[in-house]
């Protein structure tokens, strides 16, 4: 009984509340962050982005067959494959979130409820980046890699990449 004469009854949700705080500043990061995969980074925003970049004095000497000078700009179309993958698939994700809550609040450790969101965010972004829905590829940017592949379809780097870091306070 408390203080007052009230006798409180509780079905868990005290437990629940009480773990759903200890979730705050709790966070899953995506992206590329080790080693050889931290290099992705810039290429990566210009993908997400999209970007304007110059022609430099190193690239020139490559360049310059195709009438390309220094100083030439190149558009890098956007091609988001992370950023979209989260706002085309918000509601299911929020269904991942609220799945996670809820096994936290059965017992589930938080660490293993926000992995599972996190692996179900990187198949997500996986998805996105193989599905090849993006702007095609410039004559230039075919000639040069010698094929034909999809926008994004490389020797797959990106999707090898590609990773998710969960941080538990």
């Amino acid at each position: 009984m408390s203080e007052s004469g009230v006798e409180i009854i509780d079905h868990g949700w005290l437990r629940y509340r009480k773990q759903l705080k200890e979730l705050n500043g709790s966070y899953i990061k995506f992206g590329f962050f080790a080693g050889e995969k931290a290099g992705f980074a810039e290429i990566v925003h210009a993908l997400e982005m999209g970007s304007v970049r110059r022609i430099s004095q190193k690239q020139f000497f490559f360049l310059r067959s195709k009438g390309m000078e220094v100083g030439t700009e190149i558009i890098i179309p956007e091609r988001s494959f992370i950023r979209s993958s989260f706002d085309e698939n918000l509601d299911q994700i929020y269904k991942w979130i609220e799945t996670a809550f809820l096994r936290i609040g059965e017992g589930k450790s938080k660490k293993e409820a926000l992995n599972t969101v996190a692996k179900n965010c990187k198949e997500l972004i996986l998805t996105k980046l193989k599905s090849g829905d993006f702007k095609e590829n410039d004559p230039y940017t075919r000639e040069r890699k010698g094929y034909d592949k999809k926008p994004l379809e490389d020797k797959g780097a990106l999707q090898e990449g590609i990773d998710s870091v969960v941080s538990v306070k």
